[in-house]
């Protein structure tokens, strides 16, 4: 059974431990049927995804991922990958029978000829491309796109933030938000400088909710180029009143998240800098 890693991490960021286990067993026992329906049946859906009293909450969380016919429940991704499969061995076969790879050879039909061919993606479901889009016209095109895996592990660490903050939690990585976090990642210099610019939120007064209960931020703000600059460059941070920097006697000291953030991004070190 053929599994795409990295399609596979992107459609499960909302799912705990046990979601994506029973989701598997699924996945593995419509395999085993050659990508024919299960039976949809409460009692045998719980069993095989090896569920106890949790399987309606289990289920309500990975309900989506599945179609219905007249014969139960499938998912329509592993049915089409079942099928793509399947016609491969028929061709194979069929070659083997014409006498195998050196007939194939010879009619320049060598890969299928051999019967012990690797499993590729077939051309009809594509990889995500990366969206190159000119939100910013001062980032290069020419730098590589951050890996999927990468977009994967900060969109986690939002969520973690999130969950402690009261943000909305990204349930749907659409494309769209996947391009937004490219370009911030590539503003920030890296999973390095997105991870500092989320704690720099978490800390915002402002954007927690902490300094007005009318405003929280969100995945698509902080995403937005717009309000990173102003994130990286310390327009929310915590501002000290007057009173308080004379009482304290320190007044405004450099903030050294902040430096780092800003040096990853490119930018001079100052809060409120300018890009060069």
């Amino acid at each position: 059974m053929p599994l795409w890693v990295s399609d596979f991490l992107g459609d499960t960021l909302d799912l705990d431990a046990a979601d994506v286990g029973a989701y598997m067993l699924l996945l593995m026992a419509q395999w085993n049927r050659d990508g024919g329906s299960l039976p949809n049946d409460t009692k045998k859906l719980q069993r095989v995804a090896r569920c106890g009293r949790n399987w309606a909450k289990v289920w309500g969380n990975i309900e989506r991922f599945f179609m219905t016919d007249d014969d139960g429940i499938y998912s329509n991704r592993l049915r089409f990958e079942a099928q793509n499969v399947a016609s491969k061995r028929e061709a194979n076969a069929r070659n083997g029978a014409l006498g195998g790879k050196a007939k194939a050879l010879k009619t320049n039909n060598a890969d299928l000829a051999n019967a012990n061919e690797t499993l590729q993606r077939n051309a009809t479901i594509p990889e995500p491309e990366p969206e190159l889009k000119k939100e910013d016209t001062k980032v290069s095109l020419s730098v590589s796109p951050p890996a999927i895996d990468e977009i994967a592990e900060c969109v986690s660490a939002y969520n973690a933030a999130a969950k402690r903050t009261g943000w909305p939690v990204v349930k749907v990585l659409s494309k769209a938000r996947r391009a937004a976090l490219r370009g911030r990642l590539r503003d920030a210099g890296g999973a390095d400088g997105w991870r500092i610019a989320i704690e720099k939120a978490e800390a915002s007064d402002f954007l927690t909710g902490r300094a007005s209960k009318q405003f929280f931020a969100s995945f698509d703000f902080i995403t937005q180029q717009s309000s990173f600059t102003k994130l990286m460059e310390g327009n929310y941070d915590n501002r000290i009143n007057n009173s308080q920097q004379n009482t304290n006697g320190r007044g405004n000291r450099p903030d050294p998240a902040l430096e780092q953030a800003l040096r990853l991004a490119g930018l001079d070190g100052t809060p409120g800098a300018a890009r060069n």
